[in-house]
């Protein structure tokens, strides 16, 4: 193996410019596709075309009006907003938001269509129609009809005067990224100009929410992840000294680091990368292929983007192998990468370290194993969890909107529910019966802010039909008197005012619109079961479909996710232990290989259990992701143990062993843990999660690399263990011997 690789060196040497050249070329090639490459924070992208909520959603959504919204709260700075001057602000803020793009429709406090008796007729009246001047003594009436009003009040009016609510539908042209781009750069204006000095304005709502995760991704992009290439780049150079590696870590980083020591023992280039690559050709297939294992576990993640991410990490993974066995030498040969000083002291201080840990191994052993079952004790703590607005740091203006809403008018979240008349129609009063008995059960439940069914209107109408008696707002006796009622209603609505977003066009179903307060992903579930126990038992003429929404869906491909990255993981980690177990012929240095690539993300959890504890979509692949990083510093460490084992006493295997692997292992971990530090401190909570995580997962890994794998070596290779402590055979031995 060892002449193979010797033979395959001297002709890429030889060949250095052809080597280059191709090498650019291939990287011009496979980066042409980059250009195709964009951003996307379109919720429905985070699903496979055929997942079950997405597609009863999708149906939802055909089947009425489309749902994507922007909420506007409006609050009156003079704390009343039922005052003529207020009201008349408000009907003109209304009017104006019509002429936004995208624009589906527009429902608001000044808009609303308010049911009221007319002789033997219904009479139906909004602000914006009302010729006559708005007085104190309207504004006042207007105000005790909001709140009586079961569709009004908890969304477009509240207890509190001041706030008052507009719900803007938008088609799903302004779900693109720039037709999102667009509506809000329109919108925020407007909302300028309208609200004047009057008015302070709240905003919330899918569209805000899904530009606002827009916004956040690009500012990182632009500020923290250069800033942490940057740093990458800085600490490279420093650790290294050198300015041939702070430039080929763009490519290489492990490589050129893990080979900087070997080449430096010779003055000849050539032979320097030459022997830099023999010496490490073993070790770094080994790295490479069980880092390959790792992310292609991300692979298998529910959510098409994490599995994308995957693909891309492990193709990467291939790829920097190949240039690490091909290129690198070539680009090596080009440059004296001796630094005798730097290396001595490198030398140095790994054998004081190796003396340290090798003389009493057991010591730091059990220190960090008490650390760790303290910390894994917390693990439970932690619980599958995923709220949106939550993604942005408290001070956001979208996460402080929303608690403004969410305090002083109505709830953040919706989900949706389309119920199906199992009869002939809607209009069929057990099925409008059943609709009523739902909402009221529902509008009892926790953390359900509003209600919205066709059976209020339906009550509404029938009670505005007979002379607005209290007794009369109860759903129509029968079919007939309920069609007639809806066809006098739509009759009398404005364009753009219609029915579609609460009854099919058919007439055979109705949509639910439920409010939540600002909850979890877990609540959302808890909520869903309930709602299922109901129309299980109470469900006869009305066919209840499940809850649907962004919310809903999220909050069951987070459970599934986490549920495959989990198998996943177990997976991978077993594939790398076997290749342990066949790569260092040794079944426990194979077993033992687990515990530092386990425990370091189990102790990470554990903190982050302590200090947050909610685990979403981003935060749930940090285990998977950081197992295929965290891996190869084991396997590095444990293939040098393995050749050097059995050759000295225990103390000289780890310092040689230290001397070989430290270095490298030590100046990547910081590299790492400083980039993904700086991500921490991004005010987008998804990327702040990742960060903090991902930095705490490579620290405990060194940590247990350190000074915690040795003394389990230790324990390997006791006297009793003769086929351990024998030195490497032949088939282990690196080319380089």
């Amino acid at each position: 193996m060892s002449g193979t690789l010797a033979g395959l060196y001297d002709r890429l040497l030889a060949n250095r410019v052809i080597v280059i050249v191709l090498t650019l070329l291939a990287v011009i090639v496979s980066g042409m596709g980059t250009e195709k490459l964009g951003f996307s924070n379109d919720y429905r992208d985070f699903f496979p075309a055929d997942d079950p909520n997405l597609v009863a959603f999708e149906a939802l959504q055909d089947n009425f009006l489309r749902t994507n919204n922007v909420f506007i709260a409006v609050e009156a700075k003079s704390g009343n907003m039922f005052t003529p001057a207020a009201l008349d602000r408000l009907t003109a803020l209304t009017e104006a938001l019509w002429d936004l793009p995208f624009i589906v429709r527009v429902d608001s406090l000044a808009n609303h269509q308010f049911i009221q008796a007319d002789d033997e007729t219904i009479a139906v009246v909004d602000l914006v129609t009302r010729d006559a001047p708005i007085t104190a003594d309207v504004a006042a009436q207007f105000r005790d009809m909001a709140l009586a009003e079961v569709s009004v009040n908890g969304i477009l009016a509240s207890a509190d005067p001041a706030m008052a609510g507009i719900n803007i539908l938008i088609d799903d042209d302004g779900v693109t990224e720039a037709g999102k781009v667009e509506l809000m750069t329109a919108l925020r204006p407007r909302l300028e100009t309208q609200a004047g000095e009057a008015f302070n304005t709240y905003l919330t709502g899918s569209i805000v929410v899904d530009h606002g995760f827009d916004v956040a991704a690009q500012a990182d992009l632009e500020v923290l992840y250069a800033a942490m290439y940057l740093v990458a780049l800085i600490l490279v150079g420093w650790l290294t000294r050198s300015v041939v590696v702070t430039i080929g870590v763009l490519l290489v980083l492990l490589c050129i680091l893990r080979g900087t020591r070997n080449g430096a023992n010779t003055e000849d280039r050539k032979a320097a990368g030459k022997a830099a690559m023999l010496y490490n050709a073993r070790p770094l297939f080994l790295v490479a292929l069980s880092t390959g294992i790792g992310f292609s576990a991300i692979m298998m993640s529910e959510v098409p983007p994490l599995s994308d991410l995957g693909f891309i990490l492990t193709v990467g993974v291939v790829a920097l192998f190949i240039l690490s066995m091909t290129f690198l030498p070539v680009y090596l040969s080009y440059f004296r990468m001796s630094n005798e000083r730097l290396v001595a002291r490198a030398d140095d201080q790994m054998t004081r370290l190796g003396r340290f840990i090798g003389g009493a191994p057991f010591r730091p052993a059990a220190v960090l194993a008490a650390l760790a079952l303290c910390l894994v004790a917390a693990v439970p703590l932690n619980r599958i969890n995923d709220n949106f607005i939550e993604y942005f740091s408290a001070d956001h203006a979208i996460r402080t909107d929303a608690a403004t809403i969410n305090s002083r008018l109505s709830g953040v979240h919706y989900v949706y529910m389309q119920v199906d008349a199992r009869g002939d129609s809607i209009f069929d009063t057990a099925y409008l019966a059943e609709l009523d008995s739902f909402a009221t059960w529902l509008r009892d439940v926790p953390q359900v802010r509003h209600v919205t069914t066709y059976a209020d209107t339906q009550k509404r109408l029938n009670q505005a039909l007979s002379g607005d008696r209290a007794s009369a707002y109860v759903v129509p006796a029968n079919a007939t008197e309920g069609a007639q009622l809806n066809l006098l209603y739509e009759m009398s609505l404005p364009f753009g005012l219609s029915t579609e977003n609460l009854i099919t066009p058919e007439r055979d179903a109705s949509k639910v619109t439920i409010v939540l307060d600002n909850v979890s992903s877990d609540d959302v579930l808890a909520l869903e079961a309930r709602i299922a126990d109901w129309t299980a038992a109470n469900s006869n003429a009305a066919l209840f479909q499940p809850p649907t929404g962004p919310m809903s869906m999220f909050a069951h491909i987070g459970q599934r996710n986490a549920q495959g990255l989990i198998t996943s993981t177990f997976v991978a980690l077993l594939l790398v232990s076997v290749m342990l177990m066949l790569a260092l012929r040794s079944v426990k240095f194979g077993l033992l290989s687990i515990v530092p690539n386990v425990l370091p993300a189990a102790m990470a959890f554990g903190v982050w259990g302590l200090v947050d504890g909610q685990v979403g979509l981003a935060v749930s692949i940090v285990a998977v992701m950081t197992f295929g990083i965290v891996v190869d510093d084991t396997v590095f460490f444990m293939s040098r143990f393995r050749e050097h084992v059995g050759k000295s006493s225990f103390t000289d295997t780890v310092v040689a062993t230290l001397r070989d692997t430290g270095r490298p292992i030590i100046n990547t971990t910081i590299i790492l843990v400083a980039g993904f530090t700086i991500l921490a401190f991004s005010e987008f909570r998804l990327n702040q999660g990742l960060g903090f995580l991902t930095a705490m997962v490579m620290g405990f890994a060194l940590i247990a690399d350190l000074f915690l794998l040795p003394g389990l070596l230790k324990l390997a290779v006791g006297r009793k263990d003769a086929d351990v402590t024998e030195p490497a055979t032949d088939a282990l031995k690196t080319p380089a011997e």
